[in-house]
């Protein structure tokens, strides 16, 4: 289901680090659709990915990648974002959890009854209404 939804993975501008080899570093993985490939999706007007009732979006680390145990994979430790530059969703106001089911892979599920509706997906930050 996946396939063809992420268009890169980047080093997060609010990593100093990001870019010295073996430094710890934040990353952002860069959604897109077909309809809305590369940048296009980061148009406020493209609805993007919602998550469904009982569903969740894993991540896994391939090759190259390491994590740091020290720091612990929640939702203060991974937040989802939209738009550029960065607008945080935070997962309280949003309604998910983070949690760790292996040490490559974390996982981000709805805590709420029902779904998160991809339409229900906008920044609180001010200005970042569509």
């Amino acid at each position: 289901m996946a396939d063809g939804i992420v268009a890169k993975i980047v080093s997060s501008p609010l990593t100093a680090a990001s870019t010295v080899q073996g430094a710890r570093l934040g990353i952002n993985f860069y959604l897109q659709n077909k309809a809305a490939p590369g940048v296009a999706f980061m148009d406020p007007a493209v609805i993007g990915y919602g998550i469904p009732a009982g569903g969740r979006i894993e991540v896994e680390l391939g090759g190259g990648f390491k994590r740091d145990p020290a720091i612990p994979l929640n939702a203060t430790g991974i937040i989802l974002v939209t738009g550029a530059p960065q607008q945080g969703l935070p997962s309280k106001k949003l309604g998910y959890t983070v949690r760790d089911p292996c040490g490559s892979i974390f996982a981000i599920e709805p805590n709420v009854p029902g779904a998160i509706r991809a339409q229900n997906m906008m920044s609180p930050t001010p200005g970042a209404q569509r």
